[in-house]
């Protein structure tokens, strides 16, 4: 399974430096692709469905620094159509079946908060329930300061569920 992930990386890589794609503008425009453009690139494009959409964040703490939490969650989804920092699809890499988590670095520095550990968890219980490779292509800022605790406790929740990978010898 690593070998066909590099191979399908380098195979990015080349259109990305080529041109001819439609992402290439995009990406030279910004310096990097958006997550939804990432797993055009990656996965097959039948037989996809998405994992934890519906889980949303919440501000339960009431937090504000400069600005208000929700105020910051708005700005971060009508800048990238987003709904929080992580996407998960499960789908194929030339026919091979898999379960993709892709980090949206615009989406609040990427930084994990509740849904991202939630959405993380729900996509490697997928992998493990069908015995199917998880990949998870990271560009995070951290733990996500406005959700307190319940941010850097995603970091036990997700190692735990790797753990499941691992103890089902799944690749990961």
């Amino acid at each position: 399974m690593q070998a066909l992930l590099n191979s399908v990386l380098a195979e990015q890589a080349r259109v990305l430096e080529g041109g001819g794609d439609k992402y290439v503008a995009r990406h030279r425009e910004r310096g990097r692709l958006l997550v939804r453009e990432r797993i055009d690139l990656l996965l097959d494009p039948e037989n996809r469905f998405e994992i934890g959409s519906e889980v949303l964040p919440v501000d339960s703490l009431k937090f504000t620094d400069g600005k208000k939490y929700p105020d910051r969650l708005k700005a971060a989804t009508l800048e990238t159509g987003e709904t929080d920092a992580l996407v998960v699809v499960h789908g194929t890499i030339k026919a091979v079946p898999l379960v993709l988590a892709v980090f949206e670095f615009e989406f609040m520095g990427g930084s994990m908060g509740s849904v991202v550990g939630e959405r993380f968890v729900r996509g490697a219980q997928v992998a493990v329930e069908n015995g199917h490779a998880f990949a998870c292509i990271t560009s995070s800022g951290g733990a996500r300061m406005q959700e307190g605790l319940s941010s850097l406790m995603q970091m036990a929740k997700t190692t735990a569920v790797i753990q499941e990978l691992a103890l089902a010898g799944l690749p990961f």
